[in-house]
């Protein structure tokens, strides 16, 4: 190879240099990070201090550039504004023929304390693959059945979502939304003026089982809480639940009375809690609640601190 005119050596590791040389608009720094510092919630404030110290770490003054808290605030306000509108075109050029409406009203509260209600709107299609795509959060005048419907209506026609493309929809199983008369599935599927595919939550379809069986053995309920539930969450957060209390745990028979197949349930149940709040892994929040409170229940050990 040494003999040879046309190679060329090319060393394995070539190092890096020690400084670059970048060429920063002077008014459009938040236009270009918008998109990065709202997706990572980053605060006014934090934003503007890293900008200025990565601008001071280059050996540049700040004098010509236009770095404040409400300019970060303007330009990342536009930027969204333009990204969701692009966003809400492509869509409407190219609405999938088969489309299905996800929906669930929630209560918002405030940094001052007020609360709204909300309608959360979700699209997703079956046919083409389309993944659920958040497209609107309308504000309504109370969770009934009738508001949500309207509020539904009102977004399906800014959307040009034709109804005759609606195939399937997608809620929670409360009585606002599965109601025979005033849900909002029903007067929602009399609207597209043909049958729907309903398509109840997963997770809230097994909590009817539960519903079921309590309501055999302690009657029907004369609200949507439960008086034990709210009694046991604030002893929870008050920390006054002890394993010595026999009122908030299982009693576990002696050893001298034969092990029943109750029993055994109970050790795998317990055995079960016990291991996934040792992995700590939860898709939801509320999963690690039920593992903390049936662990409680069977005598573990739980902390109650969350």
């Amino acid at each position: 190879m040494e003999d040879d005119p046309d190679y060329v050596y090319t060393p394995p590791f070539q190092k890096r240099p020690e400084t670059v040389t970048l060429t920063l608009p002077t008014k459009g720094l938040f236009t270009g990070t918008a998109a990065i510092t709202t997706r990572r919630r980053m605060s006014h404030r934090d934003t503007t201090g890293i900008m200025g110290h990565v601008i001071k770490l280059g050996g540049a003054s700040l004098k010509p550039f236009v770095i404040s808290k409400s300019s970060s605030d303007r330009h990342r306000k536009k930027e969204v504004e333009s990204l969701a509108m692009k966003i809400k075109k492509d869509f409407i050029a190219d609405i999938p023929e088969h489309v299905i409406l996800h929906w669930d009203s929630k209560v918002i509260q405030y940094v001052d304390h007020h609360t709204d209600d909300r309608l959360a709107v979700v699209v997703s299609s079956p046919s083409d693959g389309t993944k659920p795509m958040f497209i609107a959060s309308p504000l309504i005048p109370d969770s009934t059945g009738l508001s949500q419907k309207q509020a539904l209506v009102n977004v399906v026609l800014d959307w040009n979502i034709p109804k005759e493309n609606i195939v399937g929809l997608c809620w929670d199983t409360t009585a606002s939304n599965t109601g025979a008369y005033k849900g909002s599935a029903t007067l929602f599927e009399r609207y597209t003026g043909h049958a729907c595919f309903w398509i109840g939550c997963r997770y809230h379809i097994g909590e009817r089982h539960i519903h079921h069986a309590d309501k055999m053995q302690r009657g029907a309920k004369e609200g949507p809480t439960d008086p034990l539930f709210i009694k046991f969450r604030k002893l929870w957060k008050k920390n006054e639940i002890t394993g010595a209390n026999p009122q908030y745990v299982w009693q576990w028979p002696d050893s001298t009375r034969p092990h029943t197949i109750v029993y055994a349930k109970a050790c795998e149940a317990l055995e079960f809690y016990t291991q996934a709040l040792q992995k700590d892994t939860w898709t939801r929040g509320d999963y690690r609640e039920l593992a903390e409170l049936g662990a409680h229940y069977l005598g573990g050990q739980v902390s109650s601190k969350d």
